[in-house]
């Protein structure tokens, strides 16, 4: 929902060189969509158990808040059209972000969008993340809706495979990770952005809702 990717990328690679560290994009991509946990995991399974994760995360928080604080923090294009379309139609809508709690729904505030929503799961409620179901099953179940009546919106490889494995229609807006064909696979859609969205719920292809 927010236009972030990009400049969380920008971050991270600011605080991984504050710490001598140039190459570690790669390794990063490989990690959005999931959790700190899994994403620690990951960085410390190629760099060692010495790797200064929680260290590297402080700053590249701060670079990020810092950054929110000063320009404010842009949404994605057509997200609020298509809110105001979901809501119109008597939609309910949920949150399903591997952030943490303690820092999604200050960002949500932020931007006006936490009123928005009836749920909002995050990343440390949940024993596993993306791109295992948990969190989109346990947003479903919370908001009453089976998982098969669910679509979920997702610009990452792991969040498309979490809807997927939770069996709900997973659309893939891709963001700085390119889609992989697997990830293309198992996707209902694939749109440019969200503006196409709107179009997925004023006709019958989601004939289910």
């Amino acid at each position: 929902m927010l236009d972030t990717e990009r400049l969380d990328r920008e971050h991270f690679g600011r605080a991984a060189a504050d710490f001598g560290y140039l190459e570690l994009e790669p390794i990063y991509l490989e990690t959005v969509g999931r959790n700190w946990s899994d994403t620690r995991k990951h960085f410390q399974q190629v760099l060692g158990e010495n790797f200064p994760f929680d260290e590297l995360r402080a700053r590249w928080r701060t670079y990020s808040k810092d950054y929110a604080n000063k320009f404010g923090v842009p949404l994605k294009t057509g997200l609020e059209n298509l809110l105001s379309v979901l809501d119109r139609i008597g939609i309910p809508k949920a949150v399903a972000t591997s952030t943490q709690r303690h820092d999604a729904l200050p960002l949500l505030e932020t931007v006006a969008l936490l009123n928005r929503f009836t749920v909002v799961v995050t990343g440390d409620e949940v024993s596993h993340g993306k791109p295992a179901p948990d969190i989109f099953l346990t947003a479903a179940r919370r908001l009453s809706v089976d998982p098969k009546c669910c679509v979920v919106f997702e610009d990452s490889p792991a969040g498309i495979a979490a809807a997927h494995a939770a069996g709900m229609v997973p659309i893939l807006v891709p963001d700085v990770v390119p889609p992989t064909d697997e990830t293309r696979r198992i996707a209902h859609r694939v749109l440019s952005s969200l503006e196409e969205a709107v179009v997925l719920f004023t006709t019958d292809e989601l004939h289910f809702l």
